[in-house]
């Protein structure tokens, strides 16, 4: 590896593009974790929450750990690569990733990530249909163009990592959106004792 003050930027790219070829997976499993830990706190603070819940960052880390960063690695590094022969052009891979991916993707995180914060099977099931619409709204409405630009434009080492930038405030959205609607019964809740609190003071 070269010096990284001997190339600036362009250095740092290249000593990235050399650990993201010889440890991909592991650059992932590490990059992403952190970043969907900042996404998690620009959702709770576009919520307005009092104070950062640090276990919900540390559910959110842990799925992508364990969960959505090993399946964007296979589907971005080893499975849509595989299909270049079927894919000959941009929009043809642009075109697969926005069905077969975007479904797969965004079903699966509501899921986990409803499972992880305490739902039950059935519950985690009900987030998932009443959260896709939107998000799949929401979807088509930017990530299309932002693909066929960073699979046309983006040297394909680069390619995940300018996915996971973009999609910092792509998954704070989706988070607000799946914890919106478990967090208002709470909210509900606290409204209510704070009422009657004020009821028995007045009192």
């Amino acid at each position: 590896m070269g010096n990284v003050s001997d190339g600036g930027f362009g250095g740092l790219l290249d000593q990235y593009r050399e650990i993201s070829e010889a440890m991909p997976l592991t650059v992932q499993c590490v990059q992403g974790p952190i970043l969907i830990i900042i996404a998690d706190i620009l959702a709770q603070w576009i919520t307005g929450a009092p104070k950062i819940d640090k276990r919900r960052c540390f559910r959110a880390a842990l799925c992508q750990l364990i969960v959505f960063g090993p399946m964007t690695y296979f589907w971005y590094d080893i499975l849509l690569p595989s299909w270049s022969d079927y894919l000959p052009t941009t929009a043809h891979k642009v075109l697969v990733d926005q069905t077969l991916w975007c479904w797969t993707f965004l079903s699966t995180f509501f899921f986990i990530q409803s499972l992880a914060g305490g739902m039950s099977i059935a519950e985690s099931i009900g987030a998932v249909k009443s959260n896709l619409g939107p998000a799949l709204k929401a979807n088509y409405c930017f990530w299309p163009m932002m693909q066929y630009v960073n699979m046309y434009y983006t040297p394909q080492h680069l390619r995940l990592l300018v996915l996971l930038l973009v999609n910092v405030p792509w998954t704070a959205f989706l988070c607000v959106a799946q914890n919106r609607k478990r967090d208002e019964p709470q909210k509900k809740s606290q409204e209510m004792v704070e009422k009657d609190g004020k009821k028995r003071h007045r009192e």
